[in-house]
């Protein structure tokens, strides 16, 4: 998996190869780096809900 050029060898012609072509955030622009966990969403939702219980007058 690591010889990216089919030349038989890991070394750095095939490190070039990738390094050339490797995407962070993935093929088409849309990445996982870009999905917020669910425990956040979660919290974000439980923070929102404690700042309307403290924003009504008593």
């Amino acid at each position: 998996m690591a010889d990216w050029n089919d030349d038989g060898l890991i070394d750095s012609a095939g490190l070039a190869l990738w390094q050339q072509n490797y995407d962070p955030i993935g093929p088409g622009g849309l990445g996982a780096a870009h999905v917020p966990e669910p425990t956040t969403l979660a919290m974000l939702a439980l923070g929102g809900l404690v700042m309307l219980r403290r924003r009504r007058p008593r």
